[in-house]
């Protein structure tokens, strides 16, 4: 089983590459509109991927809220803790 630290770089990866961002700019306070350049589109493609790679199911208001990378590795985080 992946530790936490180990899923957090999967996530990053995953927002990186949905992004078309370098992996080494992303921190847990990059927001992903004003600092990372996300759309509406782009917060949905990357729910749906992780939605498909960690199991889970998102919600509108799970995805709003979720504004910087940070957020996006904790909500995950959350979801995965509670499924297991």
């Amino acid at each position: 089983m992946k530790n936490d630290a180990e899923i957090a770089a999967e996530i990053r990866l995953v927002i990186a590459r949905q992004l078309r961002v370098a992996l080494q700019t992303l921190s847990d306070d990059k927001h992903l509109v004003y600092d990372l350049g996300a759309d509406s589109l782009d917060f949905f493609d990357l729910g749906i991927e992780l939605e498909n790679m960690f199991g889970l199911v998102f919600d509108e208001s799970d995805i709003v809220s979720m504004n910087t990378v940070g957020d996006v590795v904790a909500r995950v985080l959350d979801g995965i803790g509670a499924a297991r």
